[in-house]
């Protein structure tokens, strides 16, 4: 939606006589497309995690865990970025939450 009075962006004597509406198409939402557990053997267990958007460059691994909130929260959480930016991955290398790593300490 344009105002009527808006300035030209090449030459601010000219303006938009009447208001006018130009409609720029659907906009996509950012949702979670598809959520799958991994278990491998190397990598540890995760949750890959896709997004129907890319991640903004602004979202990092370190402020990703900002962004979402994980209940029961594992001791040892991490996300990870995919590269094309349209997955993400919430990994926790023991696979535990907080009271079973304590539980497995005293055990240990």
């Amino acid at each position: 939606f344009f105002q009527a009075g808006l300035p030209s962006a090449e030459d601010s004597r000219l303006r938009l006589k009447q208001a006018a509406i130009f409609p720029i198409g659907e906009v996509q939402p950012f949702t979670v497309v598809k959520m799958e557990p991994v278990n491998g053997l190397s990598s540890g267990r995760r949750i890959r995690v896709h997004l129907s958007k890319a991640l903004s460059p602004e979202i990092t691994e370190t402020n990703l865990l900002d962004w979402v909130q994980v209940s029961p929260k594992p001791a040892l959480l991490k996300a990870v970025v995919g590269e094309d930016r349209r997955h993400a991955d919430w990994i926790t290398w023991v696979g535990t939450t907080a009271d079973e790593d304590e539980r497995a300490s005293h055990v240990a």
